[in-house]
């Protein structure tokens, strides 16, 4: 949450600080507003949002097995194409793979979306006993260095099985399981992608079974809550890169005078730093329904920038 600008190893995502001053995120400040602005109770909310089916993680992309700093023996690789009666797409057999040698291996899945690889292996000890680049990673559908799928064996220092997806960048895990897979024995995966599900056999034991869910932002985020005076405060969020336009329909009648804390018009890789502490941050300002409204109302048209937190609060009439 804190962190000394002059020893960063990570990157914060709350305040920064140095000797003198400091300075809250972009995230500081989204934290902020909805932290003010919890209410005391609940409200329901709805909406006429038509949304259709998620759709499922695809396989298409450039593919490979990848690794850091330990050898590794493919001793047999076979990949089977199991919505074409199992064509087999590629073999492999004694490829020794090295860090200052072939470090990665392309592997062939010809755009299909149902496949099986069958890779028997042995790993090697690392080379730096100091590293913890003890990683095997077979990666696909990878259409750009951000986005794509990693199943990860001995990760994590050599502790974990991991399945994670990389969006924009952004990763999320699916999988960790804690097994090591001991160097110099050898060792059978089985995996197989099946239009989105990824399933995993090791040495014969069911890891693990997953579907995978691309990131589908809904057209806007939404709720509602109230205060003790009788406030209404409506938080909105919209995360995609085009403005929604909205319409706010109230049970009871709320003062046509409004307030708007909100967050948006910057650019999307814009921070804030020592010499400019609040260049992302929010702002507030008065909002009247139409033209100097003063009667109460129990509907608002409102528009909703992109890339935008809005917080609007109403007093009940």
């Amino acid at each position: 949450m804190f962190n000394n600008v002059k020893y960063t190893d990570w990157k914060p995502d709350m305040i920064n600080y140095d000797g003198r001053t400091s300075y809250g995120t972009p995230s500081y400040y989204v934290q902020r507003l909805f932290s003010r602005n919890q209410g005391t109770s609940l409200l329901g909310t709805g909406d006429d949002i038509t949304r259709g089916p998620r759709s499922r993680w695809s396989a298409r992309g450039d593919a490979s097995l990848n690794i850091i700093n330990a050898p590794f023996t493919v001793n047999r690789l076979t990949i089977t194409d199991l919505d074409h009666d199992g064509a087999v797409l590629q073999q492999e057999s004694g490829i020794e793979m090295t860090p200052d040698g072939t470090a990665t291996l392309p592997l062939d899945l010809a755009g299909c979306e149902h496949f099986r690889i069958d890779l028997d292996f042995t790993a090697h000890e690392k080379l730096d006993p100091e590293s913890s680049g003890t990683d095997v990673t077979i990666r696909f559908a990878e259409t750009s260095p951000d986005d794509y799928v990693a199943l990860a064996i001995n990760s994590w220092w050599g502790r974990m099985l991991t399945l994670r997806t990389y969006q924009h960048g952004k990763e999320s895990y699916y999988s960790a399981i804690h097994v090591n897979y001991a160097a110099e024995t050898t060792h059978r995966a089985l995996l197989e992608f099946d239009h989105g599900t990824v399933s995993l056999v090791m040495d014969g034991k069911p890891m693990l079974n997953e579907t995978l869910l691309p990131y589908e932002p809904d057209d806007l985020y939404y709720s509602a809550v109230r205060d003790a005076d009788d406030t209404v405060t409506v938080k909105l969020v919209n995360v995609k890169d085009t403005p929604a336009d909205v319409r706010l329909a109230f049970d009871h009648a709320v003062d046509a005078t409004y307030s708007v804390e909100h967050m948006d018009g910057f650019a999307l890789d814009a921070r804030n730093d020592l010499e400019h502490p609040a260049r992302v941050a929010s702002s507030e300002r008065t909002e009247h329904a139409g033209d100097a409204a003063t009667e109460p109302m129990t509907a608002l048209d409102y528009h909703v920038p992109a890339h935008a937190v809005h917080v609007l609060k109403f007093r009940v009439d």
